[in-house]
């Protein structure tokens, strides 16, 4: 064990790398500043520090570290809590199995290495550190931590309900978002980070949830009004694994063992008194397991169409087809673009309408049988018969649909239209008189019915049963608390005013300067912009001659579809989004 054999002072001088007058200087202002002696001699430079290092190894014969110099392991660094390494001035950088190598002040301290001995129950093999090196190793290490403390316990003074309760919580009482101090159980420790990161997507109003792995960090993002943002704090490595672990455990289907294949799974919790789910996806990285989770609200599924920002002609127009017995109706657009969103908000129309009739006003009677086939089913529907498809075991969109017909169905949801089979199942569908919703990649409306047919569905399918195809994408709308009246319009947004013959009376864009409220981002919420495509006379003759989305589009367009750029450019007149944002999300 170490042995403090010589003085400092004694070694020092008799090295003649100070003198008694100098030493007692020091020594005097260390005791004013409340400052290590040691400390003092290496920052007023009266000794270097790699000689004054060597000097004090060779002399007490123990080994030293510079700090500086070497990148300490983390797993190490919190084997013992931030409140004991403090106490003593150690610092574990490094371990083997059996042995704990520990950077100290005073390596010579037998309680401190018997301490963390006990604490630890490895082997304390003790170094020479100077004490600024270990404060600045501390201050990088348990900083984090009081950065997340802080933000857990502003976030849960701001909060409604801190309380998530999940589907294992049933039967137990509700824990309040706190942290562990560092050094306790891992488990433990997970779940109340879990919990707040969770609660900080959902306060924050976000979609996904990334939790990513990297060398040293697990970056934590959410997806926001469609843009990524960084998390209010990052977490160590260290409790990777134990996080990850923790989500899966919360899904109560995925295996936690299992680190080197992608999962899936679901998370159903009680937030505010409302139910959401969580789909979750994990894959393997270099640095470990990164996980999404996609917020699925249930509320969301309850918004009325006159709320996902169509102008009032669209949505009467669209109405009017929902209105007819069978058909298909499509919706368009890339992945993000809120198609699920409009799909349902449909179905719950049709529903609302349904019993809105004579027949279902009477007790008991749903007069629409409705069938979904989704992959994933997002949202539960209330009196409607929904199908998880799973290629796995040969559960595909075409089998399910064959599966549906059987049903005796009078209207069919499809996640998603995408090969010769699944659309000529769903047109054969509303040939026998059903009527059929789905969606399909693509960029604009006229572009879906070309693509049908690159599917090599007959193109007599696709124009006796197609009844509109809704392109939309989602803009981010202007923040209403920092909303000004744009003053200073740009030449190429009023040239787009006057090429769609807006009134002076109907132009007035706005910008948000930025505020609190919307994270200086200047927009808060998203709202859709639309082009639907109408199949009329005209539009179906065309088809049987030419299919090519060309020609289609400038028929549409002829006959008054308004397109996406359009609609968005009325939009921005409205004062609803900028034009900066039309054009990030539209050509």
């Amino acid at each position: 064990m170490v042995e403090k054999k010589v003085s400092l002072k004694d070694i020092l001088i008799d090295e003649e790398l100070i003198d008694d007058q100098t030493f007692e200087r020091l020594e005097t202002k260390s005791r004013q500043l409340n400052k290590p002696i040691e400390q003092l001699i290496v920052d007023t430079k009266t000794i270097p520090k790699h000689k004054f290092l060597k000097t004090l190894s060779e002399k007490w014969e123990v080994k030293a570290v510079d700090l500086d110099s070497i990148e300490a392991d983390e797993e190490a660094t919190r084997l013992i809590p931030e409140t004991t390494a403090r106490r003593y001035m150690v610092l574990p950088f490094a371990k083997t199995e059996t042995l704990l190598y520990t950077a100290m002040v005073r390596p010579w301290d037998l309680n401190a290495i018997e301490d963390i001995h006990l604490r630890t129950n490895y082997n304390i093999k003790p170094f020479l550190a100077l004490p600024s090196d270990i404060q600045q190793e501390m201050k990088k290490i348990y900083s984090q931590d009081t950065k997340i403390s802080d933000y857990i316990s502003k976030i849960t003074e701001t909060s409604q309900d801190t309380d998530i309760k999940t589907s294992e919580d049933e039967d137990s009482e509700r824990q309040e978002i706190t942290l562990d101090k560092v050094g306790q159980d891992s488990e433990k420790q997970a779940r109340k980070i879990v919990n707040a990161i969770i609660l900080e997507g959902l306060n924050r109003g976000a979609s996904d949830i990334h939790i990513e792995p990297f060398e040293r960090w697990l970056l934590v993002r959410y997806r926001i009004d469609g843009q990524l943002h960084k998390s209010s704090f990052n977490i160590t490595k260290d409790l990777a694994n134990a996080i990850i672990a923790r989500i899966k455990i919360m899904s109560q289907t995925m295996d936690i063992t299992e680190r080197r294949l992608p999962q899936d799974g679901r998370i159903q919790i009680t937030f505010q008194k409302r139910p959401i789910e969580f789909r979750v996806n994990t894959i393997p990285t270099a640095y470990g397991e990164s996980c999404v989770m996609r917020i699925l609200d249930r509320s969301s599924i309850h918004v009325e169409l006159s709320k996902l920002g169509f102008l009032k002609s669209t949505l009467k127009k669209y109405k009017d087809i929902l209105d007819k017995p069978y058909g298909i109706i499509l919706v368009s657009g890339p992945t993000g673009s809120g198609k699920s969103t409009t799909l349902y908000s449909s179905l719950n129309y049709l529903i609302q309408k349904s019993k809105a009739t004579p027949q279902g006003r009477y007790k008991n009677v749903t007069p629409k049988k409705i069938l979904t086939a989704e992959n994933p089913v997002e949202y539960d529907l209330e009196e409607v018969i929904q199908l998880n498809i799973n290629p796995e075991i040969g559960l595909t969109f075409p089998k399910a649909m064959r599966a549906f017909l059987r049903q005796d169905p009078d209207i069919i949801m499809v996640g998603e239209i995408r090969d010769r089979e699944t659309g000529q199942i769903a047109m054969e569908a509303a040939l026998t008189g059903h009527l059929v919703l789905s969606t399909i990649h693509t960029n604009d409306a006229p572009t879906s019915v070309s693509r049908l047919t690159e599917m090599q569905v007959p193109a007599y399918l696709i124009s006796s049963t197609v009844e509109a195809v809704l392109a939309q994408r989602l803009v981010r709308t202007i923040c209403p608390k920092c909303k000004e009246k744009l003053n200073d319009i740009p030449s190429k947004l009023l040239k787009e005013f006057e090429e769609l013959d807006l009134p002076s009376s109907k132009i007035n864009p706005c910008v948000g300067i930025g505020c609190k409220y919307c994270s200086e981002t200047g927009y808060k919420g998203r709202s859709g912009i639309h082009e639907l495509l109408v199949m009329d006379d005209d539009i179906r003759t065309l088809m049987l001659e030419d299919i090519s989305s060309g020609p289609i589009k400038k028929l549409a367009i002829k006959n008054g579809m308004r397109t996406l750029w359009q609609d968005g450019i009325i939009k921005v007149a409205q004062g609803i989004t900028t034009y900066e944002e039309l054009l990030r999300v539209s050509q």
